[in-house]
Order: structure tokens, then C-alpha cells, then sequence
């Protein structure tokens, strides 16, 4: 479909009575204008707009608008992991890779801290070291 408008393009009208008439005249106008260059922005059909009016509102948007707000107020955040999962690090004392259980995760000004057990032991580890899988550990001890 053909745009109908050029966005930044002022309607003019031919002469009116009165300058302030001339001026509401323009001024409606250059609503409709307006309107229809926010319509022909969504880049939908008029049988697309049709068919959403009729579906109605999908039921997941109300939900991603308020993730949405919530990102940008900086309240949603994406974890590295979840509690429960197996993360690997390597052991500078035995050469070697070790793996632990994350039983918490913390959060700071500064990133994210993990809780994590390995059977005999409960310590934090900050996520810079910690390998979500074996074999980025492996990748690691070779490129270092």
C-alpha cells in the first residue's frame, strides 16, 4: 500500500473568510493529516487493523507491557542462572575444574554473587568465574 503521506508535511487550505477561520481550518486539518500518518506509520493494513479489532487484545500483552515498564524502571532483571543449576570454576589450588550446586543467588551494586555448594563446602562465587558449562571451563584453562 502507497503512503498517502510525508511525514513533516503541513496541510494548507485554500482561503477562508477570516484569518481565524483560515487558522481552525488548518488546524483541523492538519489533525486528520496527523492521524492518518500515525495510522500509515503501523505499517498494517485497514483488513489487518479489521482482523485485530475483532480478535481483540492477545491475552499475553498486558502482561509483556508491564515487563516492559518494568525493564525500563530497571526492576527487571535476567539472572545467569537458576538456583538448583550446576556451574563450574576453575581451581587454581589443583589445576583442575570443580563443580558446585547454586543454592542462592545474590545481588549487588556490583553484579551477581552465586551460593554455591560442591558436597564439602559453602562459599560465594562471583558470576565472572563461574562456567555455566564444563566445556566453557575446559575453553578457559586452555586460552589462559
Amino acid at each position: 500500500m502507497d503512503r498517502l503521506t510525508v511525514t513533516g508535511t503541513k496541510f494548507l487550505t485554500p482561503a477562508i473568510a477570516s484569518k481565524q477561520e483560515l487558522i481552525a481550518e488548518i488546524e483541523r486539518h492538519q489533525k486528520y493529516y496527523d492521524r492518518l500518518a500515525e495510522y500509515e506509520d503501523t505499517g498494517l493494513t485497514p483488513e489487518e487493523i479489521t482482523s485485530i479489532i475483532k480478535e481483540g487484545v492477545p491475552s499475553w500483552i498486558p502482561k509483556y507491557l508491564e515487563y516492559r515498564d518494568a525493564e525500563e524502571q530497571g526492576l527487571l532483571i535476567k539472572l545467569p542462572c537458576k538456583v538448583g543449576d550446576t556451574v563450574y570454576w576453575i581451581s587454581h589450588f589443583k589445576k583442575g575444574i570443580n563443580s558446585g550446586t547454586v543454592n542462592s543467588i545474590r545481588i549487588s551494586k556490583f553484579g551477581f554473587d552465586l551460593e554455591v555448594s560442591n558436597g564439602n563446602a559453602l562459599f560465594w562465587r562471583e558470576q565472572e568465574k563461574i562456567f555455566f558449562t564444563r566445556e566453557e571451563a575446559e575453553k578457559s584453562i586452555e586460552t589462559n
